[in-house]
């Protein structure tokens, strides 16, 4: 069996399957719009005959790779031809493998695909946690106007807030590391949630607070570094000055730091579970506060492949990271 996953022409990744008896393989692919892939099956045979045939024009193919011609050829004579010409293709060694806590294409939550294998409990738990943190800041807007003039107010409720969110963005980074094969430590420091940051690619997600969009677009992880690695995430260094010394610092329990830090949290929850609506998983208030703006892009030697069969795909064992 060989499997290989492919970039389209409108940007989206694509998946196909050659069974064993090199002959009948499968597809799926993303339309680019709503998530929506196609399922549907191909033979090799019809491929190397327009291949080999002197008279089809396969000039569209910008590619003498032998394998993205195949791939070009196998969609082309099924009619997809809005996927085409396909420029991307990558042979994928462990078809069914996945990354524990890690969705990086919607093609895994994709009504054909059962979403890699997670705890409903953890997901209820966190979302629960989110729900109520999110509905704890939406209150605090009876009293502070969400207008940017504001981002700078500071106070003591907003200061438990912080608290509440930025033990719970802890929660999660331990969650994936623990769930990666993280090496056990009886503390972790910013020096090992940093870890989070490349497989997650955290720094690339933007997000906009729904009801008061006026407020701007929130970047929580965008120059996360590990040469400072608390400091660089000023909503952490915050939460980390507020909760050492109280009186003192005071001034740093900004209504941005507690934004900031809510998104964190609702970033983390689409990296890690991937779904894009939440409130479609639990039905809570304000789970839906924060809409996800830009999500990161992602290679296609990056993204895990499922096993895909005659009732539809499937996820066989977690894949290993390398930290």
């Amino acid at each position: 069996m060989e499997s290989y996953i492919f970039r389209t022409a409108n940007g989206c990744f694509g998946y196909m399957q050659i069974q064993d008896d090199q002959e009948n393989c499968s597809f799926l692919l993303n339309h680019g719009k709503f998530d929506f892939y196609e399922r549907f099956d191909s033979k090799i045979s019809m491929a190397q005959l327009q291949i080999n045939m002197p008279q089809s024009d396969l000039s569209w193919i910008k590619s003498t790779d032998v394998d993205t011609i195949l791939v070009n050829v196998l969609c082309w004579v099924q009619g997809k031809f809005d996927f085409l010409p396909i420029k991307d293709v990558h042979k994928n060694h462990s078809p069914g493998e996945y990354f524990p806590r890690s969705i990086r294409d919607a093609a895994q939550l994709c009504h054909y695909i059962s979403p890699p294998p997670f705890s409903n409990d953890d997901l209820l738990s966190e979302v629960r946690s989110f729900s109520s943190i999110s509905s704890s800041l939406v209150r605090v807007f009876d009293y502070i106007e969400p207008e940017k003039s504001n981002l700078k107010t500071y106070g003591n409720k907003l200061r438990e807030i912080l608290i509440l969110a930025c033990t719970e963005v802890e929660y999660l980074w331990l969650k994936f590391l623990q769930e990666n094969s993280y090496p056990n430590k009886k503390s972790y420091s910013t020096m090992d949630y940093i870890k989070c940051l490349p497989h997650l690619k955290l720094s690339e997600y933007e997000v906009e607070f729904i009801n008061f969009p006026s407020l701007g677009i929130f970047k929580p992880f965008s120059g996360w570094n590990d040469k400072q690695a608390t400091k660089s995430l000023s909503w952490y260094d915050a939460y980390n000055a507020v909760k050492h010394n109280r009186g003192a610092n005071m001034f740093n329990a900004t209504l941005e730091a507690a934004i900031n830090s809510i998104a964190a949290i609702r970033v983390l929850l689409k990296a890690q579970y991937g779904f894009s609506e939440l409130e479609g998983v639990i039905n809570m208030p304000n789970i839906d506060a924060f809409k996800i703006t830009s999500n990161p892009t992602w290679n296609i030697n990056e993204v895990a492949m499922p096993l895909l069969n005659s009732s539809g795909a499937n996820w066989t064992t977690p894949k290993s990271i390398v930290f």
